[in-house]
């Protein structure tokens, strides 16, 4: 299957998960849905020369809440216990290019993947060698 085909399955995954399960966190029309992000990760999101909080989780987040008809407001905080922060309802959601692992998993609730980081480590190789003998 086409990659690009399979981005967009899970873009459209994130935002029918989450356009579903916002409106719950709005208990009044008034109430502003404080989201954490830690800005210091581009371009999923970082501060721009105005102070602006930027990035495509930035993006993607303002287009689910645009069209949940919710209003939100970023807030940048530190990485480390940004999801301590989140259980403890500092904020209502968090988003901030976070890998889900299992001990994350026991302490908040992840949507589906919107983007495989697919992480690896590498090494140099010796010149004239191939393959993953050294």
């Amino acid at each position: 299957m086409n990659r690009k085909l399979i981005a967009c399955l899970m873009v459209v995954v994130l935002l029918f998960s989450v356009t579903t399960a916002l409106p719950t966190l709005a208990q009044d029309d008034d109430e502003v849905i404080v989201i954490g992000t830690n800005a210091e990760y581009p371009p999923f999101e970082s501060v721009d020369e105005d102070g602006n909080i930027v990035g495509f989780d930035i993006d993607l987040f303002t287009a689910i809440a645009e069209d949940a008809g919710l209003e939100i407001e970023f807030v940048n905080t530190r990485w480390d216990g940004i999801f301590t922060a989140l259980a403890q309802g500092e904020f209502d959601v968090v988003i901030s290019a976070a890998t889900i692992t299992p001990e994350r998993e026991e302490e908040v609730n992840f949507t589906e993947p919107y983007f495989n980081a697919g992480q690896a480590n590498c090494r140099a190789c010796r010149p004239g060698r191939r393959g993953p003998n050294p």
